[in-house]
């Protein structure tokens, strides 16, 4: 029984190295694609559950139909605005994780200004001199002139 196994390995190594699958290989893929597409066109093979209505007009682009000249045309329409819909999704997408990132880098420069003002500052330096600008009197006889 062992060597059955063994010889059974040794010939499935040879059909991989060569590309070549016996009778049964390929009747089982055909077997398995069969049921596939079956559950697809039946609506019960689902492996992506989202919202993105995009995603479902793509997933019947494999499927053969009937040439109609209107649906072709409404197909062509369609594929526009699902562009259009898509970059706006993935506008939406980069502005809602940049939302937050001008109050970080606000932060950032905040803290690092802290850490290293004493760079900037010069430690002989004299204290700024504060100048008190005098304010002009508003003339009261301006509306006459």
């Amino acid at each position: 029984m062992d060597n059955l196994c063994q010889q059974k390995d040794l010939i499935l190594e040879k059909n991989r190295k060569t590309n070549y699958f016996s009778y049964a290989d390929r009747r089982h893929a055909y077997i398995r694609t069969a049921v596939r597409s079956a559950q697809i066109r039946s609506n019960q093979y689902r492996p992506l559950e989202t919202k993105d209505s995009t995603i479902e007009f793509e997933r019947k682009r494999n499927r053969l139909e009937r040439y109609d000249r209107n649906v072709t045309e409404n197909t062509l329409r369609a594929i526009k605005k699902i562009d259009k819909i898509r970059v706006n999704m993935e506008e939406r997408h980069i502005a809602k994780r940049m939302k937050g990132k001008k109050n970080k880098d606000q932060r950032e420069a905040e803290k690092e200004l802290e850490q290293s003002i004493h760079i900037i500052k010069a430690p002989a330096a004299p204290p700024p001199i504060k100048v008190q600008v005098p304010q002009k009197q508003p003339e009261e006889n301006r509306m006459e002139e």
